[in-house]
């Protein structure tokens, strides 16, 4: 049906997706002749096929259809070291959101993956299973995007997060 599909937020470089010439805005229809209709159906999805595995994408882009090929690449896991960000967040493990995360929080985020209790990230008061939202009123949904906040914060920052189904703000000075 034309009104399934999973809209692409954005593209790693250097990712299958970017080498398949994927671009954000893309609709993904199918992947070979499994239907797509959610983010946690398409990761399934690639997640059925071998590694090394040719696969055929349908997407719109715009109003027309293209079918492209992607080879199927070893998940990558990504995290980010807090006290790369700052030494406040030193203990903190961050990760994008997984496909589970992503349908319950819509507006995205990355999540804390852990905190070690004898680091400052804790006494923050940051807990594993934290979603970070927003970093001085910037939103955040990708470890980039944190990155580059984090760099252009001078030196009060604000970190909006969810905890379960609270909304909760932490200010580092």
């Amino acid at each position: 049906p034309a009104d399934q599909g999973v809209m692409v937020e954005q593209i790693e470089p250097g990712s299958p997706a970017d080498h398949a010439r994927i671009r954000k805005g893309d609709i993904i229809t199918t992947i070979n002749t499994h239907n797509i209709s959610s983010p946690t159906q398409l990761e399934n999805v690639i997640g059925l096929f071998p590694v090394g595995k040719k696969v055929k994408i349908s997407l719109i882009r715009g109003n027309l259809r293209h079918n492209l090929f992607a080879t199927i690449q070893p998940k990558v896991e990504q995290t980010l070291a807090g006290e790369k960000l700052s030494s406040n967040l030193s203990g903190t493990v961050l990760t994008p959101l997984s496909s589970e995360q992503k349908s319950f929080y819509l507006s995205g985020g990355i999540a804390v993956q852990s905190v070690d209790p004898q680091q400052a990230g804790w006494a923050l008061g940051l807990r594993p299973g934290d979603v970070i939202y927003s970093l001085n009123r910037q939103p955040i949904t990708s470890l980039d995007e944190i990155e580059q906040a984090a760099a252009l914060s001078d030196k009060m920052v604000i970190i909006r997060l969810y905890r379960g189904e609270k909304i909760l703000e932490i200010i580092m000075r």
